[in-house]
């Protein structure tokens, strides 16, 4: 896992279809706390100001994330790995 301390950080490296986890923000952290597929993210691409527009693991709907938080790409081997 490569860890980004900004997501506009990552933005010079993002690529489409990139499984994301954001760190938290609060109590728990998302980098550290990663067990199930569900706690990531694909990068599906950016929109007009250039932010990250992502889909959660089975999701449909698309959220753009605030370039303050801490990220990390996951690479494919550890998505499999992971449990759904």
């Amino acid at each position: 896992m490569k860890i980004y301390n900004t997501v506009e950080d990552y933005l010079i490296d993002a690529k489409i279809n990139d499984r994301v986890v954001f760190g938290g923000r609060g109590i728990v952290d998302g980098i550290n706390a990663l067990e199930s597929k569900y706690d990531t993210y694909k990068v599906v691409g950016f929109n007009r100001e250039g932010k990250l527009v992502v889909t959660a693991y089975r999701g449909k709907k698309k959220y753009c994330f605030p370039y303050n938080q801490k990220i990390a790409v996951v690479s494919k081997e550890t998505f499999n790995k992971l449990t759904v």
